[in-house]
């Protein structure tokens, strides 16, 4: 299953998806305790949360937002522990359970921009810094298409609904093709072309978002066209 999906032109992450394409190397208490800017996992470099404005625009997440999820985290695992002490459950069965309910706790919506997690994850479960015993090839690796049950495919992308692409592609800008040099331009033409050229690159590169969206959020084509052509600038 693909985990990924753009948003305002760039690839972003479900944080409730994150311990799946971890391969639950990244375990949800660590995840929130990272999130909320505590010990976590060990990192110099913080990681963000984002989550849609009003006007559609990623806004980030305060650390401090993450404290009553941290709360019902510890509160989950409290019970489960109870549970398996009591005898009614046995380890494995409530660390499943653990595994299930946890992710449910991130509230849907709320995401991570892939480049910077990936720089986060590569630094934190670097083998300088994780100890994995015994590690098997792949175990620092992220899949971002890994197999998640049946019945948590819709919880993990809740909040990512088609039509909530749809809104944040009206925050990039799509292209025409660049201008084209010309030897006897004048240094200020030349300047003014560069720069067209400079901002049609990056558009051209929103424009395989764009379609990218069709690919991953069931988009149909004749829709993403629509789209394409609603939110080009003249």
């Amino acid at each position: 299953m693909q985990l990924t999906v753009i948003l305002c032109g760039r690839e972003a992450i479900p944080v409730r998806a994150i311990p799946y394409i971890s391969g639950w190397l990244f375990l949800s208490d660590s995840l929130i305790t990272s999130l909320a800017g505590e010990s976590g996992v060990r990192n110099e470099v913080p990681l963000r949360a984002y989550h849609p404005g009003i006007d559609g625009q990623p806004v980030a997440l305060l650390p401090k937002e993450w404290d009553g999820i941290t709360a019902e985290t510890k509160a989950l695992e409290s019970s489960l522990r109870k549970a398996e002490a009591s005898g009614e459950m046995a380890y494995e069965e409530a660390y499943a359970h653990w595994r299930q309910q946890s992710v449910k706790l991130f509230p849907p919506g709320v995401f991570v921009w892939r480049d910077e997690f990936e720089d986060f994850f590569a630094k934190a479960f670097h083998q300088d810094s994780v100890t994995i015993l015994p590690e098997r090839p792949g175990d620092r690796d992220l899949n971002l298409s890994p197999w998640v049950p049946a019945e948590l495919r819709d919880i993990l992308m809740e909040g990512f609904e088609p039509e909530v692409c749809e809104q944040a592609l009206a925050h990039t800008t799509i292209t025409s093709e660049p201008a084209v040099a010309n030897s006897k331009e004048s240094p200020r033409d030349r300047a003014h072309r560069l720069k067209v050229e400079k901002e049609d690159e990056r558009k051209k590169g929103t424009k395989a978002y764009a379609q990218a969206v069709a690919e991953r959020n069931h988009i149909s084509p004749a829709r993403m066209n629509e789209l394409i052509r609603k939110f080009t600038r003249d």
